[in-house]
């Protein structure tokens, strides 16, 4: 990964894509012509990575121009996104090997001229820049929710949580420690694939980058005490404790275990059979395992006084931290949608070296992953309390009404 206006910021972004796909086809020794979909997370989108640029990665790495590609946005997290569409498209089937990562050039982010709404324009014209934040706010959307940026949003968080400057100081600083740390250690070193690098003048010789460039050895808690406030006046988000601008591209290849023994390789990680994995869970029945789980949650790190927890919070604050239910249920009858509930995952994720490193077993293999689950259940006068299904959990000994779907109250 390159820091923001670093080594990468002269590499296109589907340059960088194509690279990464090319690289993962290498490694694994896989037929091109047998992937059946690119999958390609990429928030921006308003420069040379415009009009799929999953596609324009595949087809520059030299696949076959029959594998179709598909880039999604769900903005930070777009690269997981496009790895959970392509887990879910091999779990139901329709196909045998996906590609799937992340792309992003922050440095080439372009500024962008709206069009006029009819004839030429006069006046004053906005530039907007679309490395980080909204751009081209719709009226409606300023009137009706926030608009803040990440930073701004940041600063919400450190006020509502009393999170301290220090503390978040220590917590960045932490973090490159930690980075750093990993990195002498050779813990990326599988991970990464070495890229050359264009000279930015003439008189300059061609590099190859190994390392990343986000993490900072060289930075202190004096040094961070002394960077001034980002995004507000007397605020305490500084560019050394939040998350940096980057540039660079990840590729994933994800198959079925026949797909597996055609490539002769150990899965790094699996996904575990949905059915399986939710047996035993809370909010599992039987008789409808389809209904068991609604989705999955992840938990990030977080820096947060212990002394202040959510039942503190404001009426209006618990309501809009609330779970939603799906998009694609929204105008079904009240009585006919789930209440969603979620609750803390029961173990992290695992960095891929923590997976290498595991010790064989069934289910907790060294090369085993699995993901964290909300569960919700579905009550009737015929199918009895749901805490009949769960002895002991009090917190669904609540006797629901009628043909209504309840959860366990949603947890931190």
């Amino acid at each position: 990964m390159g820091g923001y206006r670093g080594s990468l910021s002269g590499i296109r972004p589907d340059d960088l894509a194509a690279h990464v796909i090319s690289a993962a086809v290498e490694r694994t020794g896989l037929d091109p012509s047998s992937v059946d979909d690119v999958y390609m997370g990429a928030a921006n989108q308003a420069g040379e990575d415009n009009r799929d640029v999953a596609r324009m990665g595949a087809l520059l790495a030299g696949l076959p121009v029959d594998i179709p590609g598909v880039t999604v946005n769900r903005l930070c997290a777009s690269g997981l996104e496009a790895v959970n569409q392509a887990s879910r498209a091999l779990r139901l089937g329709e196909g045998l090997l996906y590609l799937a990562g992340g792309v992003e050039s922050m440095s080439r982010a372009p500024w962008v001229l709206p069009k006029p709404d009819s004839g030429l324009a006069r006046g004053e014209q906005t530039l907007y820049d679309t490395t980080l934040g909204w751009r081209m706010i719709n009226p409606r959307m300023s009137e009706r929710y926030s608009t803040e940026s990440m930073g701004e949003t940041g600063e919400n968080v450190a006020e509502r949580y009393e999170v301290s400057r220090e503390e978040q100081d220590r917590f960045a600083l932490q973090s490159h420690q930690r980075a750093v740390a990993a990195g002498k250690e050779g813990r990326f070193d599988e991970q990464i694939v070495p890229i050359e690098v264009p000279p930015k003048t003439r008189r300059d010789e061609p590099t190859t980058m190994t390392v990343d460039e986000g993490p900072r050895e060289d930075t202190s808690l004096e040094k961070l005490a002394k960077l001034k406030p980002a995004f507000r006046e007397g605020g305490s988000v500084t560019a050394g404790n939040s998350s940096t601008l980057n540039d660079g591209a990840a590729c994933l290849v994800l198959g079925n275990e026949e797909a597996a023994k055609e490539l002769d390789r150990e899965p790094m990680a699996r996904d575990r059979d949905p059915q399986g994995a939710r047996a035993g869970r809370p909010g599992y029945r039987s008789d409808r395992p389809d209904r068991a789980e609604r989705g999955v949650r992840v938990a990030g790190p977080r820096v947060r006084r212990g002394t202040r927890d959510r039942r503190g919070a404001p009426q209006r604050q618990r309501r809009r931290d609330r779970p939603r239910p799906p998009a694609g249920l929204l105008g079904r009858p009240v009585d006919d949608q789930p209440r969603l509930g979620a609750q803390a995952p029961e173990r992290p994720l695992w960095h891929s070296d923590a997976l290498r490193r595991r010790r064989p077993g069934r289910g907790h293999g060294r090369r085993s992953a699995v993901a964290p689950v909300t569960a919700c259940t579905e009550s009737s006068p015929a199918s009895g309390s749901p805490a009949a299904d769960h002895p002991g959990r009090t917190d669904l000994a609540r006797q629901p009404r009628s043909g209504r779907r309840t959860c366990p109250p949603y947890r931190r």
